[in-house]
C-alpha cells in the first residue's frame, strides 16, 4: 500500500472517530466529489440537442464547483466539449444545459432560477423541496451516501430524454 493512500484512509478514519466521540454531525465523506461525479454521469445519460458545447452551470456558494471543474476539464460527451460556468442567482441561466442549484439559496431564489432556466435544461439541486419547486433531479443523503431522486414526468414534459441508467438508479421517481 502506498504511504499516501494509507495516510488518506487513516485521516478519514480518525475524522470519523472524532465525529463519534464529540457527537458532532459530520457530513458524508467526499459529498461534493460524489455529487460532482454524479453530475458528470448525468450529462452522459441525457439525449442533448445538437450543440458543440454543453454548459454545466453552478448557482450559489458551493464547494462542488471546483470539484466539477477539475472533473470535466478537457472532457467531451457525444462529441461535445464540456464547460463549467459559475452563475449567480441574479444572472441569466438561459445558456445552461445542466444547471446545479446550491442549497445555499432560499426557496424563493430557487423558484426564480428554475423559472429563468431554459425549458430543456436539466435542473439539479440539493434542497429538500427542490422537486416540489420544479427541479428535475434532487440529491439526497441516504445511509450516509449521496443518492438522488428524479422528477421523470417533468423531464418528459420538458422534452428531456433521460437515459434508462439515470432513471433506474434513482432512489425515488416522481
Amino acid at each position: 500500500m502506498k504511504i499516501s493512500a494509507f495516510y488518506g484512509k487513516s485521516k478519514l478514519f480518525f475524522s470519523f472517530i472524532l465525529c463519534l466521540l464529540t457527537g458532532i454531525v459530520c457530513a458524508v465523506p467526499n459529498e461534493y466529489a460524489d455529487k460532482a461525479n454524479h453530475l458528470y454521469q448525468f450529462v452522459k445519460h441525457v439525449q442533448w440537442p445538437q450543440t458543440k458545447v454543453l454548459n454545466i452551470c453552478v448557482v450559489g456558494a458551493n464547494p462542488l464547483a471546483n470539484q466539477l471543474k477539475q472533473l470535466v476539464q478537457g472532457q467531451t460527451v457525444g462529441g461535445r466539449d464540456l464547460h463549467t460556468k459559475p452563475a449567480s442567482p441574479t444572472q441569466s441561466v438561459a445558456g445552461c444545459h445542466l444547471l446545479f442549484v446550491s442549497k445555499s439559496l432560499s426557496n424563493q431564489q430557487v423558484k426564480a432560477i428554475l423559472q429563468s432556466a431554459s425549458p430543456s435544461a436539466l435542473t439539479v439541486g440539493e434542497q429538500t423541496d427542490f422537486i416540489r419547486l420544479g427541479g428535475i433531479i434532487n440529491f439526497i443523503i441516504q445511509n450516509n451516501k449521496v443518492r438522488y431522486e428524479v422528477n421523470y414526468s417533468l423531464a418528459k414534459q420538458r422534452g428531456l430524454k433521460l437515459g434508462y441508467q439515470l432513471v433506474k438508479h434513482a432512489s425515488k421517481r416522481h
